[in-house]
Formats: structure tokens, C-alpha cells, sequence
């Protein structure tokens, strides 16, 4: 079948080749025929004007005829010139028509040959696919018939089974198996929940830890720089109270009416100060109080302070009498006063009893 479809086009070809060869020689005799005509016309009308022009000769009319047949004769050459020429254009142009009709035929005979082999192809491709589906749905099906043959042995295995008495049996003991599954896989979840809760809380308390041990070591080095602040301050009074055991002069431990008592040097901020009628000791508090290799303090937060019954009362006005500070007074009260608590807040330094008449 595929040799004689394949031979049906070449038949065909061969077929319409030999039609048109027919055809072109038919038209080739009719044209030998029109052109046959055409010339027996023309000899028939040259024999004619051959007897017009003898019977003018006779006539004695020959000359003038001569001239008019040399003129018509000049047109009849001029017009078959032309003649010749449009037909030898025709001929051209049907010659050229021809060969782009034979080319035009055999671009198309290709395309349609290209044509054949691309359906041809398809055909294969598509019989290809088609197999390939038969043994898809063959193996499917087969497939199929294998299941439905092991669940219609299931069946008959569970009629039996429950014949005999052993189908609730067996059920009672899947369903204790899947519970006992189920169990686990719960006690596995809960296991890993309390994991994941402990791993929490560990890395909590770690945290915290680290934050208590933080909080340790800054209230250790708060601890440490009030005790050395303290310690500064107390070797500051002892100083200043050596500096005024070895001064005998009495008017330097004197209050001065107008510019006060200041011991120590005026940007230290920690002086005393006398006015009225009484003289007092500042109060600062010691998370801002720092004492410096020169025995100086840094900047001071200055509040009240009560300093009754332990200060002495001054008459500027009466007597302007001097006032001497006893040094060993002064340094037993500045140590005994330091109270520096463990929060880092000092609530005040206080001089009792620092003054005397």
C-alpha cells in the first residue's frame, strides 16, 4: 500500500507531462495553420494585384501605378517589419512566461513533495504515540486486574476468617496496634516538647545567671570605689588636720567675718562657711565625689545639712571673738562620721561636734 501511494504522484506527473505535451503540439499546428491561411491570403492578393497591375499596363497606365505600387510596396515592408517585431515580442515574452510557469510548477511540486514527507513523518509519530498509549492503558489495565484479583482474594480470606470465628480477633488486634503506635508517637511529642522547654529554661537561667554575676561585679566595684573614696576623704581630713596641728599661729584656724573659713583650695567645692551667727559643714553625697592624686574632689551634688547641736554659735556682731578648731576633734568625728552603705548611696557625711569656743 505505501509503494503504490508513493507511486500514485509520479503517475500523475507523468500524466499531466504528456497532457500538456499534446496541448502545445496542437497549438503549434493551429498556429502553422493560421500562419498556412495568412500566406495563401497574401499570394492570393499579390496574384491579384498582379492581374490589376497587367490589365494597367495594357491600358497604358503602368507608370503611375508603378509609383503608387513602389510606395505601397514600401508600406507593406514597413508593416510587416513591425509585424515581424511584435511577433518576435510575443514570442519573447511567451517564452519567458513559459519558463517562470515551469519554475513556478516545479517550486510547487517540491513544496508539496516537502508537504507529503512532513504528513508521512506526522503519521509515523503519531502511530508511534498511539502504540506507546495502547501500552500504557495495557499495562494499566493489567494493573488493575492485579489489584482488583488481590482484594477479591482479601475478601475471600476475610469471609474465611470470619467463618471461622478469628475476624474480630484480628480487628481487636490491629486496633491495639494502631493505638499503641498512636501512643508513642504522642510520648515521643511530648518528650521533645519538654526537651525543647528544658533547653528554654536552661538557656534562661544561664542568662540570668550571667546578669546576676554582672550585677555582682559592678556592686563589688561600687563597693570598692565608695571604700576608696571614703578612704580619700579620711586621709584628706587627717591631712588637713596635721596641716593645722603644725600651724601655731591661731588666727589661721580663725573665721574670718567677711571672706570665711576655706582650708582647702576653692575648685575642691568641699569648704565650710561661716555667716550670721553660726557656722556649718556642707553635706554631699558620695556617688559624685571622687578625690584626685592632688587630694582634690571632683564636681559635688551640695545639699542641706543639719548641723545643730553640734556647731557653736558666733557673734560677729558683739565680740568678733576667734574660734580655734581642736585637730584632734576634728579627725576622730570625720572618720567615726563616714557612713558609706553597700547601694553605693552615702545619705550624708556629718562633722558633730566640730567647733568649740
Amino acid at each position: 500500500m505505501d509503494n503504490s501511494s508513493l507511486m500514485q504522484p509520479i503517475v500523475r506527473k507523468a500524466r499531466k507531462k504528456k497532457v500538456k505535451h499534446e496541448v502545445d503540439r496542437i497549438k503549434q499546428a493551429e498556429k502553422k495553420k493560421r500562419r498556412l491561411e495568412k500566406a495563401i491570403a497574401t499570394s492570393a492578393a499579390i496574384r491579384a494585384e498582379l492581374e490589376k497591375k497587367k490589365q494597367m499596363k495594357k491600358e497604358g497606365r503602368l507608370d503611375a501605378a508603378v509609383e503608387e505600387d513602389s510606395a505601397d510596396a514600401a508600406n507593406n515592408k514597413q508593416e510587416r517589419d513591425e509585424l515581424e517585431c511584435s511577433k518576435q515580442a510575443e514570442k519573447k515574452n511567451k517564452n519567458i512566461r513559459l519558463e517562470k510557469s515551469i519554475a513556478t510548477s516545479a517550486a510547487i511540486m517540491a513544496e508539496l513533495e516537502k508537504k507529503k514527507l512532513r504528513k508521512l513523518e506526522e503519521q509515523k509519530r503519531l502511530d508511534e504515540e498511539g502504540a506507546a498509549i495502547a501500552e500504557k492503558k495495557k499495562r494499566r489495565l493489567e494493573k488493575a486486574i492485579a489489584t482488583s484479583a488481590a482484594i477479591r482474594a482479601e475478601l475471600e480470606k476475610k469471609k474465611q476468617m470470619k467463618k471461622e470465628g478469628q475476624l474480630d480477633a484480628a480487628v481487636e488486634e490491629d486496633s491495639a496496634k494502631n493505638k499503641q503506635e498512636r501512643d508513642e508517637l504522642e510520648r515521643i511529642k511530648q518528650a521533645e516538647r519538654k526537651k525543647r522547654r528544658l533547653e528554654k529554661s536552661i538557656a534562661t537561667s544561664a542568662a540570668i545567671r550571667a546578669e546576676l554575676e554582672k550585677k555582682k561585679l559592678r556592686k563589688l566595684e561600687e563597693q570598692r570605689r565608695l571604700d576608696e573614696e571614703g578612704a580619700a576623704i579620711a586621709e584628706a581630713v587627717a591631712l588637713h588636720v596635721l596641716l593645722g596641728e603644725d600651724c601655731d599661729d591661731s588666727y589661721r584656724n580663725t573665721l574670718n567675718q567677711e571672706t570665711g573659713f576655706k582650708p582647702w583650695d576653692s575648685t575642691t567645692k568641699f569648704n565650710l562657711f561661716g555667716g550670721g551667727r553660726n557656722i556649718f559643714c556642707p553635706h554631699q553625697r558620695c556617688s559624685s565625689y571622687a578625690v584626685h592624686s592632688n587630694n582634690r574632689t571632683r564636681e559635688s551634688n551640695w545639699s542641706s545639712v543639719s548641723y545643730e547641736p553640734f556647731a557653736r554659735g558666733w557673734d560677729n556682731n558683739n565680740n568678733n571673738n576667734n574660734m580655734r578648731i581642736s585637730a584632734d576633734l576634728i579627725a576622730a568625728q570625720a572618720v567615726s562620721s563616714l557612713q558609706i552603705s553597700e547601694n553605693t548611696d552615702v545619705d550624708a557625711i556629718v562633722f558633730n561636734g566640730m567647733f568649740r569656743r
